[in-house]
């Protein structure tokens, strides 16, 4: 069975098909079946001239400037060119006034070599910008300076947009507008006196763009910086005395002054030379006899120990019965104590000197002992033992001795050296030459 689609030789093919009842058409050469039409068309870049199926571009003269157009199925001009004189010239736009470059462009023709370039160009004025219209004719629009930067004006200033061009409402405390308008700049408020430093400070300009706050104060010693809830800036007193409540250590009291503090001290320590410490009084060098004639006075920091201890203290001559005491009015001094037993005060002077319990008794370490004296005054002991082999010195206190059998299972000893004498336990009753602090 055989059909004719506009005068185009076609196929009814039913063989080999699944469902003969729909059948479908085998078209010719360039040609390809379109289901919705149910046809033969041509394929793309191809039209239809004379029931075939020929390329567009053969179909129009290029050389006169014509294209093919699909939508009139014939050749044309291409948009800005008309066909004059058996071929396509270019029309000027510019020259004919038909271009919508408005007020602010000028219009300049253009030679289109393609369907989507323009017709003709737009020189916009500054702060306008070419664009192309739906319709295909240009003009020049506004530029929206706002719209395509935000931060124009900067952190301090508003942007608002005007017919080809912006202007920048600047925040009138810190920044003011620029002489074009264009941007905000900062307001230098040490050159205008606007700053809040006062007597304690000098101005120093921050350029508010780089900074939060538009100026800074350089305080004298004793002030500080400080940002007041109105913004502005100002030197205030650092006080000292809240700052560090030590300041003046544990011996002074702490006076807060503008710019400055004081410390006053108590009667243990004297005010530095500055005036801001309170330091020790050094009693041993006041060239006053706290210790007296039997003692040395030795100087203690008072802020060095405990509150509430003794600033000096006394070497007392302890070989001849001095030790230190404290006086009724609070001080410390040496006072004479009664000589210890092994010890007699001599009747001239004083002193305690020591008893020679060996001369006294020549027995005192017992019949296997030979009594060896010892300087009681300076010593721990009255006297030692030497003692024969067999025995040992055996301490019976006191500061006494006595030779005494040498238990069973140690090793007899031989006479007493001065090694075993240096070994000796000492009497836990003596009290050395110094009393420990």
């Amino acid at each position: 069975m055989f059909r004719y689609a506009l005068g185009l030789l076609c196929v009814l093919w039913v063989a080999g098909c699944e469902d003969p009842e729909e059948p479908g058409w085998i078209c010719s050469m360039n040609f390809e079946y379109d289901r919705v039409s149910d046809r033969c068309v041509c394929i793309e870049g191809y039209a239809l001239h004379e029931n075939r199926c020929v390329l567009k571009t053969e179909l129009c003269d290029s050389s006169l400037g014509l294209v093919y157009s699909d939508e009139k199925s014939e050749c044309v001009c291409l948009d800005g060119f008309a066909l004059k004189d058996g071929y396509c010239q270019n029309i000027d736009e510019c020259a004919e006034g038909t271009a919508q470059c408005g007020a602010h462009g000028q219009c300049q023709d253009a030679v289109v070599s393609t369907r989507s370039a323009a017709k003709y160009n737009c020189i916009c004025d500054e702060g306008f910008q070419e664009k192309i219209l739906d319709s295909g004719e240009v003009t020049c629009v506004d530029i929206d300076e706002c719209d395509e930067n935000y931060r124009i004006c900067g952190a301090h200033g508003t942007c608002q947009n005007l017919e080809g061009s912006y202007r920048c409402e600047c925040d009138d405390k810190t920044t003011e507008l620029s002489s074009d308008g264009k941007s905000c700049v900062d307001i230098n408020e040490c050159d205008l006196g606007r700053d809040s430093c006062g007597a304690h400070g000098v101005c120093r300009n921050h350029d508010i763009t780089d900074s939060s706050y538009g100026y800074g104060c350089d305080c004298d010693e004793g002030f500080q910086e400080k940002i007041l809830a109105s913004g502005e800036v100002t030197c205030v007193d650092i006080d000292e005395c809240a700052k560090n409540h030590l300041i003046c250590g544990d011996h002074g009291t702490c006076q807060n002054l503008e710019g400055d503090y004081l410390c006053e001290c108590d009667d243990k320590t004297a005010l530095s030379s500055d005036g801001k410490s309170c330091v020790d009084i050094n009693e041993c060098d006041l060239g006053r006899d706290f210790c007296g004639a039997h003692g040395i006075c030795r100087n203690y920091d008072i802020n060095d120990i405990a509150t509430g201890s003794y600033a000096y203290r006394c070497d007392c001559d302890f070989a001849n019965n001095y030790k230190e005491e404290v006086r009724l009015d609070g001080l410390l001094t040496c006072q004479h104590m009664d000589c210890r037993m092994g010890t007699e005060k001599r009747e001239v002077g004083g002193e305690c000197v020591d008893i020679d319990e060996c001369e006294q008794n020549m027995h005192a370490c017992g019949e296997h002992g030979r009594c060896q004296n010892s300087d009681y005054v300076h010593e721990s002991d009255k006297y030692r033992c030497i003692c024969d082999e067999g025995y040992e010195e055996h301490f019976i206190g006191e500061g006494e001795y006595r030779c005494d059998p040498s238990p069973l299972n140690r090793r007899p000893l031989g006479a007493t050296t001065l090694k075993s004498l240096i070994q000796t336990p000492r009497d836990p009753h003596f009290l050395p030459s110094r009393p420990p602090l």
